[in-house]
């Protein structure tokens, strides 16, 4: 019967293979094109008054924490005003970030995860509220610069298409016509700096070479500008690493997680810092322009960095809030209620957001900042535990389903092994972390949806299964050498496939854990990005299972090769085992 089974498990483990490639390939395209269902319509608050009349945004995209401080001209601005570190979450891909910063949703809300989405979602945005009250917005950067942030833009200025070291110069010269013209002056400008990112693409002596031309770019800009009358904010939209095929992002890593955020000028309190979320962003530029918060914004107001007529906005007392300060206050705590109201529906919970607002209700209305950050803290962390007791109650649901899984992969891996059969679990205890030694340290692969370039992670996955692949080849290799005192070909094809189903089997615990964790289908949650990325490893190792050798070639079933090779080596095994054997005997 054990020689049997190793016929078997040819058969199994080439079909697992194309199943694990098929279930892999649908479980990013579920996470790729999530469709989130928080966004129905809410009405918006009232327009309020500006803190400044002119603002001007320069999204430096890819520009690093430690690359802004080399910056003299960053380094000028935030001796004049804000320092101002962003806390992005994954994933940090270009245009999730984008879509982050102007709607303060996240990606779970706002349903961008990638770079080439099917559909952009319909997130309110800190643009359109702009424009719905009479904010004259210009735009200044690339086609999917406009596309995402400017729609309905009154000015547009494509870069896009020009010289890598031109378009930005470009760019800067666009900006400031469009605050000087003489009919139509721009009050909300939007500037895009790519030089940095396209320069990291060559690699990390390219994008260093590059800081010092895009801060010469921004004191162009702030020698051009006049601070009193003028809010200049310098913004990256993500950071990111270095690898050996270049820059990635996408990630959690801390290089890329965390952005530089410069303010100076009007209505930015000099001196200042601050730590704040990226989902903050957007409730304090609105707060800046006096338009509306975005409707499906998370975040608040960072009225650390804010000043309106030389007034304090931090006693949290409220005795020398302005009154502008708690109109933004209350604007602010109203529409987070109105979100989390309409949020608490879609997660099947309680309502909680308009009780919370209640109890602070008198409070942020007469300007105590402490109330508003009390209720912002309120509403965040029942909002979160809200999330955890809907997972708690799917992971409930699932765990059936679960111990049936565990239970059908024990009984496999027990029939598999069979009896004195002991190669097969010590090759898989050697292997496995042999594997992931050499994928952490040799392949420099992380649980991180930086392993993915551009958010498309094809060609990861093809080099991945191909140096699986070969891990695998050589696992079975030194299996086979084992086998020479076995009775015969086919039970040394047993050992050989054994020891290939039990790696397999650890793998599917993963693939099978993930299950209970978050589910295939991401409905109304997406899953922790270091998870997706383990379980999309673990299916693309059992994938390696049929590699893909030439792309005019058919996919080589690494099993029954491994079989034919087994019983080459197996037969030399033998023959050795048996001149021992004599050898012993004399």
């Amino acid at each position: 019967m054990q020689r049997i089974i190793g016929l078997i498990l040819i058969v199994a483990l080439t079909i697992a293979a194309s199943l694990a490639s098929r279930f892999r390939d649908t479980l990013w395209a579920g996470y790729r094109d999530y469709v989130s269902p928080y966004l129905t319509e809410l009405p918006a608050g009232p327009p309020r008054p500006a803190l400044s009349p002119r603002i001007v945004v320069v999204l430096v995209r890819a520009l690093r924490m430690d690359a802004s401080r080399q910056m003299d001209t960053l380094n000028d601005l935030r001796r004049r005003g804000a320092d101002v570190t962003l806390m992005l979450d994954a994933p940090t891909y270009r245009l999730p970030r984008w879509l982050t910063l102007i709607s303060g949703a996240s990606a779970q809300v706002h349903g961008v995860t990638n770079n080439y989405p099917a559909r952009l979602g319909s997130a309110d945005t800190l643009i359109r509220q702009a424009q719905a009250n009479g904010r004259n917005t210009a735009f200044i950067g690339s086609q999917q610069f406009d596309e995402v942030l400017g729609a309905g833009a009154g000015r547009f200025e494509l870069t896009e298409g020009l010289d890598i070291n031109a378009r930005d110069d470009v760019a800067i010269t666009a900006t400031l016509s469009a605050l000087n013209d003489p009919l139509t002056p721009s009050s909300l400008v939007f500037t895009e700096l790519a030089l940095l990112e396209e320069s990291a693409r060559f690699g990390q002596r390219s994008y260093e070479s590059a800081i010092n031309a895009t801060d010469r770019r921004l004191r162009t800009l702030l020698d051009a500008i006049d601070l009193n009358t003028t809010t200049l904010i310098v913004v990256s939209d993500r950071g990111v690493i270095f690898g050996p095929a270049g820059a990635l992002d996408g990630g959690d890593e801390s290089e890329v997680a965390r952005a530089p955020m410069v303010l100076a000028g009007a209505g930015i309190r000099p001196n200042s810092q601050a730590l704040i979320y990226a989902t903050d962003f957007a409730p304090t530029l609105a707060a800046l322009t006096g338009a509306p918060m975005p409707v499906h914004a998370q975040g608040q107001i960072a009225l650390s960095v804010l000043t309106a007529s030389g007034a304090s906005a931090t006693n949290t007392a409220g005795a020398d809030t302005p009154p502008m300060f708690n109109e933004l206050m209350w604007a602010s705590a109203a529409q987070l209620a109105a979100f989390y109201e309409a949020w608490s529906e879609v997660v099947d919970t309680p309502r909680f957001a308009a009780e919370a607002l209640r109890l602070h209700e008198s409070r942020i209305r007469n300007g105590e900042v402490a109330a508003y950050q009390s209720f912002v803290m309120s509403v965040t962390a029942q909002a979160q535990a809200a999330r955890d007791r809907r997972l708690a109650t799917e992971r409930a649901q699932r765990l059936p389903a679960l111990m049936a899984a565990g239970l059908l992969a024990l009984a496999i891996a027990l029939i598999t092994i069979g009896r004195r059969m002991w190669q097969p679990v010590v090759g898989a205890a050697l292997y496995l972390p042999a594997w992931y030694a050499f994928a952490y340290f040799a392949r420099r692969d992380r649980l991180s949806l930086s392993l993915f370039p551009d958010s498309n992670p094809a060609l990861f996955f093809t080099d991945f299964e191909r140096s699986a692949a070969i891990s695998l080849g050589l696992l079975c290799l030194l299996a086979a050498a084992t086998t020479g005192e076995q009775e015969d070909g086919l039970e040394a094809i047993s050992t050989v496939m054994s020891t290939l189903t039990i790696v397999m089997i650890a793998h599917l615990a993963i693939v099978i854990g993930f299950y209970w964790q978050w589910g295939f289908d991401f409905t109304w949650n997406l899953p922790a990005s270091s998870a997706l990325v383990m379980v999309l490893l673990a299916l693309s190792h059992v994938s390696a299972l049929s590699t893909q050798v030439s792309p005019t070639l058919p996919d080589l079933p690494v099993p029954l090769i491994a079989a034919i090779v087994t019983l080459v080596v197996y037969s030399l095994a033998r023959q050795r085992a048996e001149r021992n054997r004599r050898r012993w005997w004399r």
